[in-house]
């Protein structure tokens, strides 16, 4: 954590904004001024329903690994060596191409590539253990996941009126693990009537409202991330 003291430290503060005067502006302005604007309702389906295969699978996929004949050991080592790596540098290789890209091409293209790659665990679960095909589900799974976050975290901060910004920031990011978590509890009782390979085929095809949605957002505004 030093580290990230010093260059808080050194950074230079932010644009100053006019905080609200009360904690029942600060509690309700937030809530007005992002429901009052064109397409919030879609915007925040949107939010609650990016991630939403991601949240569903992860809950899973260590009682499938180990369901599969990997060792807790063994599943730490993959995760700890190429896990890591691939979601640090999907994150920055994600959050360059949005600045190239846009967000809205960004969180399309990104989104198709996170849902495509549970695809590795689909494959585990129709081959079973196999460390090579584990090593390459983990990596490539966690690199676009990276390249899906940044651009997530790019739209949800677009979203926030600099005013508002921390009670708009933990409303959206809230809200996009809501249904997740929900649907999530259920995971177990769909493996059990279905398996495993359906289950990964599932988590995949969540996606699909979400990039339905996006094309349903207000367009971005010129100079916008």
């Amino acid at each position: 954590m030093l580290p990230m003291i010093v260059i808080t430290w050194r950074a230079p503060e932010p644009e100053a904004v006019r905080p609200p005067r009360t904690v029942a502006d600060a509690f309700t302005k937030p809530f007005l001024d992002f429901f009052s604007r064109q397409g919030a309702v879609v915007g925040i389906a949107f939010v609650m329903l990016y991630k939403l295969g991601d949240y569903v699978a992860s809950g899973m996929i260590q009682p499938f690994l180990i369901k599969t004949g990997f060792s807790g050991t063994e599943i730490a080592a993959w995760y700890k060596a190429v896990g890591f790596a691939a979601m640090t540098f999907g994150v920055l290789l994600g959050g360059g191409m949005v600045a190239k890209l846009g967000s809205r091409k960004a969180l399309l293209l990104f989104g198709i590539l996170a849902s495509a790659t549970n695809s590795g665990y689909l494959a585990l679960a129709i081959v079973g253990k196999n460390h090579a095909l584990l090593a390459a589900a983990i990596g490539i799974h966690n690199l676009c996941s990276g390249m899906a976050e940044a651009a997530f975290m790019a739209f949800l901060m677009s979203l926030c009126n600099k005013s508002f910004s921390a009670t708009q920031y933990a409303l959206l990011s809230s809200a996009s693990t809501v249904v997740g978590r929900t649907l999530g509890a259920g995971s177990g009782y769909l493996i059990s009537a279905a398996g495993w390979p359906v289950f990964f085929a599932t988590t995949m095809a969540m996606a699909a409202p979400a990039l339905v949605l996006l094309g349903f957002l207000p367009k971005e505004k010129p100079g916008s991330p």
